[in-house]
This record gives structure tokens, sequence and C-alpha cells, in this order.
């Protein structure tokens, strides 16, 4: 597959105020996959990509399903995604909503609170929410790749921006940038299956 862009659990932050300034308390639990303590132990399966795709036949089956989000182990070029190792699917949790991007809207609600629950560990507050569709989701194209990496770093940004001194343990410590940060992937990962993009039903 050529990459390509076309045109167009968990539980919830709770809001309150401190002294003018806007604060949310998390579950501090490291999300699976991380131990406990001052610094989140990143591994090769932490180095994962949200790989949006829609309105495209082969995956949706029609330009009327449903737009599908996979989970993806980071790879670094197009040759090297040819045979990605999907992990799972996202599935939409946010009111029982279809996904969507490229726009404003409620689809795009419902993918940012996708992914960004995925990402954390924890469910988005809803203004976090909102401006992670704005500034991200409305733009993107049709088929899109976002690193969790990247996802996190913005959730950081928005934390810092909003004055939020309070954090989940998930970004008291990024991840890497570099992909040798994560440590050596076992040999089994090494050749990646192929992902076969099937249709619903």
């Amino acid at each position: 597959m050529i990459d390509r862009c076309r045109s167009p659990n968990s539980r919830p932050l709770a809001a309150a105020t401190d002294g003018g300034r806007s604060r949310y308390s998390a579950d501090r639990r490291a999300p699976a996959g991380h131990t406990g303590g001052v610094a989140n132990q990143w591994t090769y399966r932490d180095d994962r990509t949200y790989h949006g795709v829609q309105h495209d036949e082969i995956v949706n089956g029609s330009d009327q399903e449903p737009a599908r989000i996979f989970v993806e182990l980071s790879e670094y070029g197009p040759t090297e995604r040819e045979t990605v190792v999907e992990l799972y699917e996202l599935e939409s949790t946010y009111h029982s909503l279809q996904m969507g991007w490229g726009y404003d809207g409620s689809g795009t609600s419902a993918a940012a609170h996708a992914i960004l629950t995925d990402a954390m560990g924890i469910e988005p507050a809803s203004q976090l929410r909102e401006h992670f569709c704005e500034d991200v989701l409305a733009v993107v194209c049709d088929e899109f790749r976002l690193r969790r990496g990247a996802v996190l770093r913005w959730v950081r940004g928005w934390y810092a921006q909003h004055g939020v001194d309070i954090l989940p343990q998930i970004l008291t410590d990024l991840p890497p940038i570099e992909a040798d940060g994560y440590g050596p992937r076992p040999p089994r990962h090494s050749q990646p299956r192929t992902r076969r993009r099937t249709t619903r039903g």
C-alpha cells in the first residue's frame, strides 16, 4: 500500500478550579504495559501508531461504511509499512457514535475520544477532546497516521497551555522520540506479518 493523503478502562478526568486556574485530577495508575514508580517503562509495544482509514472501498467496504482506526507497531518508511504489524483496532465508545475526521463534528469527537483514551490510558476531559478534534483531526486527510508519542506530547502541551499542574502518570515521563529508545524488538517482530485489511461483517 502506498502512503497517500487524499482530500477530503479508564476513569474520566475530573475538572475543578483552584484560584482561578483550571485543574484536572486523574487516576495515577500506570496503564497496562507500564510499571509503577516515577518513570514509565517504555517497550517496543508502546511505540504504536494510529492509522485511520475512511472512504476506502477496500478497507471500509463502501464509501458509507464506518471509518476505522487500526493500532499498529510504528514503522518508518513505506516499504516497512507494507508488512506492518496490526496490534488491534479501536472501537468507538463515545455515545455509540461512528468515528470520522477531516471535519469538526460528532464523528471527530468519537475518533478523538478513542485515540486519546488509548494513548493516555484514561478518558480525556471533554475540553481536551474537543481541542484535539479542532487542532488535529479536523484537518487530517481520509487516511492518516499519528504516532502515540506525538499524541502524548500534544496532550502534555495542552495541559501546560491550560495551566494544569496535576498530570496523569503517563504524561510525567513522555515516551522516547527515537525508535531505538524503546529497546529492541523480539526476533518474531523483526519480520512482521502482512496485515490483511478486511471489511466488517
